[in-house]
C-alpha cells in the first residue's frame, strides 16, 4: 500500500511509512524538507525552492536590483518566497519589502504602496492573484510583476488585462 498526499500529510505520517518500508508519495511538490523525511518519501511535483531561485535569476537578468516579496502565510508560499529572497540577494539584489497576508486577504494596496519604488514584485500567491494584479495596475506600479506556479489561464482572464506582462 502507499499513501498519496501533500507535504503536510507526509510530515505527519512519514515515520509510519518508513518503518513499514512503504512508499509515501507527495503529488504537489518536492522540497528539501520532503527529501529529508526518509528513504520512502517521494515527490512528483516541481521543486519548490528551485522555482523561487529561478524567478530570482530571471528578474535579476531582466534588470531588477530591488524587489518586494508578498507571500501568504502557508508553507508553500513561505518556502518559495524565502528561496526567492535568498537567491535574489546572492545575486546582488536587495529585497526592500517583505509582507505576509492570510489566504483570504483581498486588499493588497498597503503592500503595493510600500513596494512602489522597487524594480520588481514577487508574489507567490495561491488566491486572489487576479485582484493583486488589478490593484497593482490601479496604483500604477511600474516595475515587473511575477508570481509562482499559481498563475493559470483563469487568473489571466479574471485579471481583465492586468496580468499582461507578468
Amino acid at each position: 500500500a502507499a499513501l498519496i498526499g501533500a507535504v503536510n500529510t507526509a510530515k505527519a505520517s512519514y515515520k509510519f511509512f518508513e518503518s513499514a518500508q512503504t512508499p509515501l508519495m507527495v503529488v504537489w511538490d518536492v522540497n528539501q524538507e520532503l527529501r529529508a523525511l526518509g528513504e520512502y518519501a517521494y515527490g512528483i511535483g516541481f521543486d519548490t525552492e528551485s522555482a523561487g531561485y529561478m524567478m530570482a535569476e530571471k528578474l535579476y537578468e531582466e534588470g531588477a536590483r530591488s524587489a518586494a516579496v508578498l507571500q501568504i502565510v502557508d508553507e508553500w508560499s513561505l518556502l518559495i518566497a524565502d528561496s526567492f529572497t535568498k537567491r535574489f540577494e546572492e545575486l546582488g539584489g536587495i529585497v526592500t519589502v517583505t509582507d505576509s497576508y492570510s489566504i483570504d486577504e483581498t486588499n493588497f494596496r498597503t503592500f503595493l504602496l510600500k513596494a512602489k519604488n522597487t524594480d520588481a514584485i514577487y508574489a507567490p500567491l495561491v488566491a486572489h492573484l487576479d485582484v493583486f494584479f488589478k490593484q497593482a495596475r490601479e496604483l500604477n506600479y511600474e516595475g515587473m510583476l511575477s508570481t509562482g506556479d499559481g498563475m493559470t489561464e483563469d487568473i489571466v482572464l479574471a485579471s481583465a488585462g492586468a496580468a499582461e506582462g507578468v
